[in-house]
């Protein structure tokens, strides 16, 4: 984490380096950056732009000329197969890309609906783990505080179920992580079910 300073209010706060490379990491809250970009156009409005958008009022040659445009380019796709739109040889990478549903989706937890969480996993439950992590995320091993400062919400750190199962609420099933660990979670459940599981054997 590196500390930096916030250029609208000057609020001193935290964040990470990729944020910085990335070219984020100038505000401290989305308040601060909303009042910064406040008035200000997301792309430069040119005369030669404004002329052209000004054409393309409802209505006009240009507008109906453009809807058609778009009209003919989604029909055209209309009762054709994937293999007559695309091709032979992206086909069947289109139909992967396309699975959403079912046992094909990274997230498919066999049918079950949502769970409610046991009676175990109460203030008391959470408090504990947290003390027992040390009240630190176990991957990223960010501080409540910090995680804290990092969330429009003030959200602190957070309850995971290893195994994905709200009504298992025993210490070995669950691990303190901040937000942004928590929600990597919810895809390739298998991979982060192992990875947990090996952190708390270690701790062990």
């Amino acid at each position: 984490m590196v500390s930096r300073e916030c250029m609208y209010c000057g609020k001193q706060f935290f964040t990470y380096p990729a944020h910085i490379k990335n070219g984020g990491g100038k505000y401290c809250s989305y308040e601060c950056a909303g009042l910064v970009k406040r008035g200000k156009p997301s792309y430069a409005r040119t005369e030669e732009h404004k002329e052209k958008m000004s054409k393309l009022k409802v209505g006009s040659p240009e507008s109906i000329k453009a809807g058609k445009m778009f009209s003919k380019m989604n029909s055209s796709k209309k009762g054709k197969t994937i293999e007559e739109i695309y091709g032979e040889d992206r086909a069947q990478e289109i139909r992967i890309k396309l699975r959403k549903y079912g046992p094909e989706n990274n997230n498919w937890k066999g049918g079950k609906a949502k769970q409610k969480y046991s009676k175990e996993f109460n203030q008391q439950m959470k408090n504990y783990i947290k003390k027992r992590d040390g009240y630190k995320c176990a991957r990223c091993e960010i501080t409540d505080e910090e995680a804290r400062k990092l969330d429009m919400f003030n959200r602190g750190l957070q309850i995971h179920h290893i195994d994905y199962d709200r009504n298992n609420s025993l210490p070995d099933n669950l691990i303190t992580l901040c937000k942004t660990c928590n929600s990597r979670a919810n895809g390739h459940r298998n991979y982060w079910i192992e990875l947990y599981r090996r952190m708390l054997l270690c701790r062990n």
